[in-house]
């Protein structure tokens, strides 16, 4: 009986924590679609006359050794000084999350060669289509100190991490999130980027783990006490023969 209840209760706990540890960005995190699906890829030039370099390339990657998960990454290729390569989630592949919620969000990355300003951003809107100007938050690749925290990864990698809150007083819609990946926001000089493990997660509040166990532990308490009642020594009883 406690056993069951245990496992009942641990399988509750479960059930209550998946909804936490689900991938909000909706399509293609970490290229395993072997397709761009769900992401844009742009050619940006910088300065005068400077169209886009046909050295700009954009594939999927399939070398185990540049990956951190699963069989592919993103490859961006900046081909020369001048311009850059961007990667960046489409209107329907914007995750969306609510005010007042904590968030962390995470991705791994590989930069190969010397970037002038390897950027990051997260474009944020008010509506799913974008239509309104966005708020936008800027990271610095080449700076591990401007994310939340960063970690090595597989494969020479950066695990890079950002807690996201975003807060309001009064009741607010949600907002939907854009994900924006350069080479080199500048174009200052060319290099390689690998991507790989994009991940959204809800981060639960800390009562809410515990407040589940609480709840049942008197059931577990209360079946222990019955089963404890039932396994108790009876008294003997002495009759005269």
């Amino acid at each position: 009986m406690v056993s069951t209840l245990l496992k009942t209760c641990g399988v509750t706990f479960v059930f209550a924590t998946t909804g936490f540890s689900q991938n909000l960005i909706p399509t293609n995190p970490g290229a395993e679609a072997g397709t761009f699906s769900g992401w844009t890829v742009t050619s940006t030039s910088f300065g005068a006359n400077q169209p886009p370099d046909p050295l700009n390339s954009a594939t999927i990657n399939q070398d185990p050794n540049f990956l951190t998960e699963g069989t592919h990454s993103f490859f961006l290729q900046d081909g020369s000084a001048n311009t850059s390569l961007r990667l960046t989630s489409t209107p329907d592949n914007r995750a969306m999350i609510s005010i007042n919620t904590d968030y962390q969000l995470s991705f791994d990355a590989k930069i190969i060669g010397t970037p002038g300003y390897p950027l990051f951003q997260i474009h944020y809107y008010t509506d799913p289509a974008g239509t309104n100007p966005p708020g936008q938050l800027a990271y610095d690749l080449s700076n591990p100190g401007s994310f939340s925290a960063s970690h090595p990864a597989a494969n020479g990698f950066t695990e890079y991490v950002i807690n996201l809150r975003f807060s309001s007083s009064n009741p607010a819609p949600p907002l939907y999130l854009e994900l924006d990946f350069w080479t080199d926001f500048y174009a200052s000089s060319s290099s390689q980027m690998y991507l790989d493990n994009m991940r959204l997660t809800a981060v639960p509040e800390p009562t809410s783990a515990g407040l589940l166990l609480i709840g049942c532990a008197p059931i577990i308490l209360r079946a222990a006490r019955k089963k404890l009642a039932r396994c108790k020594p009876q008294p003997a009883i002495l009759t005269r023969s």
